[in-house]
């Protein structure tokens, strides 16, 4: 096995439970605004359309056709246009309370936790991510994974998203390490192992629901905890 000094996770879907802690700041909005009582919401497609759109809206965000403010305005709204839902006129305040109350769940993929606390033992940890600057620091501080990665690295800072090979660039030069001695750790497999692999990066690809893709990384992982068997 190559000799890695630094190991580059991505966020969310990677370590951080987007899906889960999205469902539970949801359904607790969905009771703090009436939406089930007075506007005949519907939990379960409430989420439904909501992770299919803010997945739409993040893979335009990746590919520079949006921006993060047309996300957190947008969304929401979308949603409720999609549902038919009339009558409800605080937007505003749901999408705000979500941004302020998302990144404060903690709940993290299985697995991560453990790997990251052994891993931080032997290796440098950073995060990249195409998360916005105060929304990732805060999901790693609730998380409490905070104390184990040096950096947070996003593209908001980088002014680049990945996959673009410059925030890869920007990340090892932060760090002071040479690519042959970088790995790359993510679940996206445009984002985080083909931005790896232009960037001349070593990738593992965590891939828990199997996608078949033409793309053949370093590695590649069902659980985290097989890093262990790649890394320790």
């Amino acid at each position: 096995m190559k000799k890695y000094t630094h190991i580059f996770f991505d966020l969310d879907h990677t370590l951080w439970d987007y899906d889960a802690n999205a469902t539970e700041t949801i359904n607790e909005l969905l009771d703090k605004y009436q939406l089930v009582d007075d506007h005949a919401v519907d939990r379960d497609t409430f989420l439904k359309e909501f992770f299919l759109i803010n997945n739409e809206l993040w893979s335009r965000f990746n590919k520079g056709e949006v921006d993060k403010e047309f996300i957190r305005t947008r969304r929401f709204r979308m949603v409720l246009n999609k549902l038919e839902v009339e009558g409800f006129d605080n937007i505003k305040g749901l999408q705000e309370d979500f941004i302020t109350e998302c990144p404060t769940k903690g709940k993290l993929i299985p697995g991560a936790d453990e790997i990251v606390k052994k891993l931080s033992k032997a290796y440098t940890l950073y995060i990249i991510t195409n998360g916005f600057d105060d929304i990732q620091h805060t999901k790693v501080k609730y998380c409490g994974l905070e104390d184990y990665f040096e950096e947070i690295i996003t593209s908001e800072r980088a002014q680049v998203q990945k996959p673009d090979p410059t925030i890869f660039h920007f990340a090892m030069d932060l760090a002071m390490v040479d690519k042959s001695n970088s790995l790359m750790i993510g679940d996206n497999i445009g984002s985080d192992i083909v931005g790896a692999i232009s960037a001349g990066i070593d990738q593992v690809y965590f891939n828990p629901e199997n996608h078949t893709n033409g793309i053949k990384p370093t590695y590649e992982i069902t659980h985290l905890d097989q890093l262990a068997d790649i890394l320790l």
